[in-house]
């Protein structure tokens, strides 16, 4: 059962209800999406449809009730010109359940957080996804049809837990966020680390050379710590459990696109830029 009031106004009449789902179950969610009603349950989801008549502004869509619930509430955002939702499932859906977005390690790490919450904000004109976990916060690229793990320096997961546009709000702190154009992570260095991997049909890998291309930018004209950059890589010999110290190559030249190490190692590695 769902309720509604006028425009602008808190009141409910005492028949502003809807009760005849197709599928009753309790109501988690809900989403306002065009001119589509989108109601997230404990088992299912339902969209309805708007209709002209006052008494009766909202009518189910025949035939579009999917049998699968929401994780919880809060668990569910626009996107685009459609949906996405965590299901009760552990996967991440976009506008039905044969879209899923979410891969097998990502519903684990679903399974395993207490809270899940998906809102969606702007970077560059692009529009993103953000699913926040209890310690850590992925962001999917639509258009690119990727993931993306965001952190906050010095802290568990990424700070901001909502959006409206490109304005955040802190899970810390409760003041608003929004991008900075100094390199600077909330006071602190800015980092940006990304995982390469060499595939294998069985056992590990014998690596003797890494080579990164990179744009080092224009480092000549940066000061303070930017002033001389530095890519580092690190290895693991046990499937990443456990890690060695970080390998550092300074990039101190705008020309310098490739960036090598030499080494032989059975080996995967983050690289730290």
């Amino acid at each position: 059962m769902f309720y509604w009031s006028d425009p602008l106004t808190d009141t409910i009449d005492g028949l502003s209800f809807a009760s005849a789902e197709s599928s009753p179950d309790g109501l988690k969610d809900m989403l306002y999406v065009g001119s589509t009603l989108v109601l997230f349950g404990d088992d299912t989801t339902e969209l309805w449809q708007t209709t002209t008549n006052p008494d009766l502004p909202f009518q189910p869509l025949v035939g579009r009730t999917f049998e699968l619930g929401i994780k919880q509430t809060g668990a569910a955002a626009k996107l685009t010109s459609s949906f996405v939702w965590v299901t009760n499932r552990n996967t991440v859906c976009f506008g039905s359940p044969e879209n899923i977005i979410s891969y097998a390690g990502l519903e684990e790490k679903i399974y395993a957080s207490e809270t899940v919450s998906l809102f969606n904000f702007w970077l560059d004109g692009l529009e993103l996804l953000a699913l926040r976990l209890d310690t850590e916060t992925w962001i999917y690229n639509f258009r690119e049809q990727s993931w993306t793990k965001f952190q906050s320096n010095q802290d568990t997961n990424w700070l901001p837990c909502c959006a409206v546009g490109s304005v955040f709000g802190s899970s810390a702190s409760g003041v608003v966020l929004d991008w900075a154009t100094n390199y600077i992570d909330n006071g602190e260095e800015l980092e940006r680390r990304f995982i390469a991997w060499a595939p294998t049909t069985a056992g590990s890998t014998k690596l003797n050379n890494v080579i990164v291309r990179a744009n080092p930018g224009n480092t000549p004209f940066l000061d303070g710590q930017y002033a001389d950059p530095v890519i580092e890589m690190r290895m693991s010999r046990d499937g990443g459990r456990t890690w060695s110290a970080w390998i550092p190559v300074r990039v101190y030249e705008p020309a310098s696109a490739l960036i090598s190490w030499s080494f032989c190692s059975r080996a995967s590695w983050p690289v730290n830029e």
